[in-house]
């Protein structure tokens, strides 16, 4: 059996070389497969927020980009972007417009020279304008371009929409719309990197124990998610793994389906089972009860949301020499293939050493690295139910069939409840919890 050792880096980033004011120079934000990005106060991922900032915003940079953290200023704000997230090349494709709303038509809105409102005006915006929203700073200021101006307005006028421009690169578009029957299972997987989960809580909520091993890291950045028909039923599966070299590369976390409308958990892996997703809609397994028991195999999904083996190769070297073996005449040799994970001997096939390693080979081989969606990409999109500020204790808050206090109670989840967040309709947040979609006073929800 293969032993994988887990090697945990933990760096701590003392200083970063600045590049002279004179020295600066235009860089752009690329997301990669998000469309938003952090701007940090300090040179670490654990550091406060300064705002989320869009795919293809200019920013000026006063470090290089060789270091993992560079230097940056947007707007009136300076701070630190990871510099994989930084690109000298504006590709154009994606950008994020904002419709003026909440406003008087014939109210001339100020766009600020700096997100306060007692700042001076670089230009005004009216009613139903469209500017092109190059972020929003953790305060709730929208930073925007209009024509040559940039400047501020608050998040509460805009109404914004991600374009992505026809005939060019997709990849960061979201791949699970919000309403979808998925989207609660993405949400905990969400809120459970963001606040780091313990080993326990991650198995007691049905969730892959693997994930701890990404919090030395950034782990909504290296665990990702997407949707594959895995069996060719038209249904397609929602996939959950790793997006980062070393003990957890290619491993699919988890595999979920759907069943009477609902999802169901179909694999999750954990240290002594582990799966990896490979060619043709295929996944390797890998387990092991000890030195002396390992089983490694090739999957496929039925169309019942079953796993079918395709082949099964073993390695048993406990009992070779008991008395079962010797009055059946069992081959002393601790190898065995099979098409079937078969509890009792006979196992199978015995085989020689040299084709189960080459099976092993032939598994290891077929693993590939599936295009998944970073879980960076779900930002803004969970909250949490609280009262006065607080999320424990058994006060319920009313989720309603509309957004009004007359509209009809659907459903009364007690503070500390996650929910997904789908939009915000002036004071309403449209949510949806345990599978009931409606509308709650957004002053009973903190937004991560």
């Amino acid at each position: 059996m293969k032993r994988w050792i887990c090697i945990l880096l933990c760096m701590t980033l003392l200083s970063l070389p600045v590049l002279a004011e004179s020295e600066s120079y235009t860089a752009y934000v690329d997301g990669k497969t998000s469309d938003r990005v952090h701007l940090r106060k300090a040179a670490s991922a654990q550091s406060a927020s300064l705002g989320l900032f869009f795919t293809g915003t200019p920013v000026v940079c006063y470090s290089s980009l060789d270091e993992m953290w560079a230097e940056v200023q947007i707007g009136t704000q300076k701070g630190y972007m990871m510099s994989k997230y930084l690109t000298t090349a504006d590709s154009g494709v994606f950008e994020m417009v904002g419709t003026v709303k909440n406003i008087k038509t014939t109210t001339a809105l100020k766009v600020r020279k700096k997100p306060t409102t007692d700042a001076s005006a670089v230009c005004t915006v009216r009613l139903n304008d469209q500017v092109r929203v190059l972020g929003e700073t953790k305060d709730q200021w929208c930073y925007i371009r209009v024509g040559a101006e940039r400047g501020y307005i608050k998040s509460q006028y805009l109404a914004m929409e991600a374009v992505w421009h026809a005939g060019e690169n997709m990849a960061g578009a979201p791949t699970i719309d919000l309403k979808d029957p998925y989207m609660p299972i993405l949400h905990k997987y969400y809120l459970a990197l963001l606040e780091r989960w313990s080993y326990g809580k991650l198995h007691q909520e049905g969730l892959c124990m693997m994930c701890e091993s990404h919090y030395d890291g950034e782990p909504h950045a290296t665990i990702g998610y997407m949707l594959e028909d895995m069996n060719d039923d038209g249904v397609p599966e929602l996939l959950i793994g790793s997006l980062i070299e070393g003990y957890t590369e290619k491993m699919l976390f988890s595999m979920y389906g759907m069943q009477n409308d609902a999802p169901i958990l179909i694999v999750r892996s954990w240290d002594r089972s582990r799966n990896y997703l490979c060619k043709n809609k295929l996944i390797n397994g890998e387990g092991s009860n000890g030195a002396s028991s390992s089983c490694f195999d090739l999957m496929r999904l039925s169309g019942e949301n079953k796993l079918e083996y395709i082949e099964v190769t073993r390695y048993e070297s406990d009992g070779l020499e008991t008395e079962e073996h010797e009055k059946n005449n069992y081959p002393k040799t601790p190898y065995w293939v099979s098409e079937n994970y078969i509890v009792e001997y006979p196992y199978g096939i015995n085989v020689s050493g040299d084709i189960f390693d080459a099976n092993l080979a032939c598994y290891e081989n077929l693993r590939i690295q599936y295009p998944l969606t970073p879980f960076s990409t779900l930002q803004g999109t969970v909250g949490r139910i609280h009262v006065d500020g607080s999320i424990s204790g058994d006060t319920t808050v009313n989720i309603r069939d509309q957004a009004a206090k007359t509209g009809k109670v659907l459903a009364a989840p007690k503070t500390g409840t996650t929910v997904s967040v789908l939009s915000k309709i002036e004071n309403w947040y449209e949510v949806y919890c345990d599978g009931v979609h409606g509308y709650i006073m957004a002053e009973f929800v903190s937004v991560y």
